[in-house]
């Protein structure tokens, strides 16, 4: 009997994923435990949390991140463009002979899951008995989207509500009530440069986000006083923006009845708090200051890509192609990717003779945002350095973060096979629905490669060695987005299953059924690590500018010569979060990067700091004295201030055993 196409094309869906299952776990344990061993990095480039001869290239990191992104791109083609005519036969093949390949994977999957912890402890392991209630969990939500029809919306209501109860508490935190003081540190000091009068990419070079302070800068402008209350209100709402977009690209693709199921999915393992996380709604760097701007280019994306858009309108490519281009000069490490994918997007979406056209507008738009800030820094003459746009990634990439290298089994294979099942399923229903661009399937499809690829696409900057410990931080809206998307198939694999009397269910598709339960449950464990009593109840904090606030004080003991440039304008400073400092208390930054502690990473951030400040005419710059020894180290700062007359200052605090502040005369020039 001839199969039908459309029966044939949901054959082909239930191979991907036996077929990530069965070859991503094993081909990453199997290089991990085979490949080269890790060498050590230039002086030069090296991040130096120990001594810098300890930092090293974990060169089977690398590989693994190749192979991962090579084994989507395979197994998108193989589904994508297999044959048609043989699909009965291609279908028994697979129920005699390849569930059985999955046996190794799942295993190794499952060890990561409920065993394997890395060895910070951060990634925890997640225990048999949160498993069944999760997927207990999963298996309502799933039975909600599928049955509810006449209590629909009442249901939704209900889901949302919960939501809303859950993880509203644990998003919403307050300047003396933060959750991750450390990194808040670091992601607030980029959001507040610019008000600082600091330029990204010419006298400062944010690590996390070049673009998200300038909205926020006349506001702040306008109330000084209360700098770390709108900003710390800025993130929060920029939070709400990524988990509130990610929700309703569910909705646009699956329907309203998916709604109350986003809604609960999507946030939960990016509000979750405590084992198996330790709170990544916490991890402000990512979420959301690199994942905002994405999720906003994939909803345009959902929207530019869509339809009758596909083959008519030029619009929609071009301002899918500006928005992941804005998202990346805000933060390459995941603004890069969502560029890439888009252009993919674009290939696999575009009507037969418009392709070049459609690629031609999305890369337009995606190269627009850097001309035009080109264009105005140069008028404004204050041109970008753009060799130092990738600076952090060059440094921080190779070695990662914490020296940890990556483990063969853990959260992070699972999360791996989980982003290359939801690209793989994507690409085919894009290249299946070209005729049929209006069609459910086809925003499915769309939305599946768009999260799916992208998700994939932010790994580089974390493989290997930082892998583990930011995990949940890094990926949690990840895997909840993909989760998610996923759940249209899941539903419809479910009614499959139940109109078996007309339509036969295959044991692949039995088993990508079971597949995708799980992965909704795995995901819903994270809801039961959403404490909203202990979010209302965080313990008050001291002011997030630290080294900052004492300077006032420190001042009033400094040296009479410190002082007097103090007052006159003559001194510059390098303490606390520096943009902060200056808002508050009027002493100008000459920081070139959001902490003062950075430039002792690596050789190449101090010398960024020198070259900036060799270019200023400060006759004293206050530093925090632990990054003297940094500084004296290059050239550029060794050739503009005499370190042989640091001025040190400031009352020392145990385990401290010298002031904690240095004043930095700069050379007076040879008559």
């Amino acid at each position: 009997m001839v199969q039908d196409p459309h029966s044939r094309d949901a054959a082909r869906l239930n191979w991907i994923a036996p077929l990530a299952i069965g070859i991503v776990p094993v081909l990453t344990a199997l290089l991990v435990w085979l490949g080269p061993d890790a060498h050590g990095v230039g002086p030069d480039s090296a991040l130096s949390p120990g001594p810098a001869s300890e930092a090293v290239i974990e060169r089977t990191d690398q590989i693994v991140l190749v192979v991962w992104l090579a084994c989507a791109a395979l197994i998108a083609v193989l589904v994508a463009r297999g044959s048609s005519s043989r699909g009965d036969d291609v279908e028994a093949g697979w129920r005699r002979h390849v569930l059985w390949g999955t046996v190794p994977g799942i295993a190794l999957i499952g060890a990561g899951l409920l065993y394997s912890r890395d060895e910070l402890e951060i990634a925890a392991r997640i225990p048999p008995l949160e498993i069944a209630v999760g997927l207990g969990i999963g298996g309502v939500l799933l039975l909600t989207a599928a049955y509810v029809i006449r209590g629909r919306l009442a249901a939704n209501v209900v889901l949302v509500g919960m939501a809303l109860g859950l993880y509203v508490p644990v998003l919403l935190q307050f300047p003396d009530r933060l959750g991750d003081l450390f990194h808040a540190r670091v992601a607030f000091g980029d959001l507040l440069a610019v008000t600082a009068g600091a330029t990204p990419l010419h006298d400062f070079f944010p690590l996390y986000g070049l673009l998200l302070g300038y909205p926020v800068a006349p506001i702040i402008a306008a109330f000084p006083t209360a700098a770390d209350a709108i900003v710390t209100y800025w993130v929060v709402l920029l939070q709400g923006i990524t988990l509130v977009t990610a929700i309703a690209t569910i909705t646009w693709a699956g329907g309203r009845r998916y709604l109350g199921a986003a809604a609960l999915i999507v946030p939960a393992l990016a509000l979750s708090g405590g084992p198996p996380g330790i709170g990544p709604f916490t991890y402000f760097q990512v979420n959301p200051i690199r994942t905002v701007l994405p999720a906003l280019a994939i909803a345009t994306a959902c929207w530019g890509l869509s339809g009758a858009r596909r083959a008519h309108w030029a619009v929609g490519p071009a301002a899918a192609g500006a928005v992941a281009g804005i998202a990346a000069l805000n933060n390459p490490d995941f603004g890069i990717g969502v560029v890439v994918i888009v252009v993919i997007a674009a290939i696999l979406t575009a009507a037969a003779g418009t392709r070049v056209r459609v690629v031609a507008l999305a890369a337009t738009g995606a190269l627009a945002p850097f001309v035009l800030w080109a264009v105005a820094t140069w008028i404004a003459g204050v041109p970008a350095d753009w060799p130092r746009y990738l600076m952090f990634q060059f440094l921080f990439g190779p070695e990662g973060y914490m020296s940890i290298p990556m483990t063969a089994i853990g959260w992070h294979i699972a999360a791996v096979t989980l982003f290359v099942t939801a690209f793989s399923l994507g690409v085919l229903l894009l290249v299946r629905t070209r005729t049929r661009p209006a069609s459910r399937l086809a925003r499915d499809g769309l939305l599946l490669t768009l999260v799916g690829g992208w998700s994939l696409l932010t790994l580089p900057y974390f493989s290997g060695r930082s892998l583990a410990p930011t995990l949940l931080g890094g990926y949690a809206l990840q895997i909840g987005w993909v989760t998610a998307a996923l759940l249209p198939l899941v539903v419809a694999g479910l009614r499959r299953a139940r109109a078996a009397r007309s339509t036969h269910v295959s044991s692949t598709g039995a088993f990508s059924f079971i597949a995708g339960v799980v992965t909704i449950g795995v995901t819903a464990v994270g809801i039961l690590h959403t404490s909203p009593l202990s979010a209302w109840d965080r313990e008050a904090h001291a002011p997030m500018n630290l080294a900052g606030d004492q300077l006032q004080v420190a001042l009033e003991t400094a040296p009479a010569a410190v002082r007097a440039a103090v007052r006159d304008g003559r001194a510059a400073q390098i303490v606390g979060i520096p943009a902060l400092t200056e808002i508050a208390g009027g002493l100008p930054s000459a920081s070139v990067f959001s902490q003062p502690d950075q430039v002792t990473v690596a050789p190449a951030l101090a010398r960024a700091q020198c070259e900036v400040l060799r270019q200023t005419d400060p006759d004293y710059v206050v530093v925090l004295s632990s990054v003297v020894p940094a500084l004296q180290g290059q050239a550029a700062c060794a050739d503009s201030f005499d370190f042989g007359r640091v001025i040190l200052f400031g009352t020392p605090e145990p385990p401290a055993t010298q002031p904690p502040l240095a004043a930095l005369p700069r050379r007076v020039a040879a008559p």
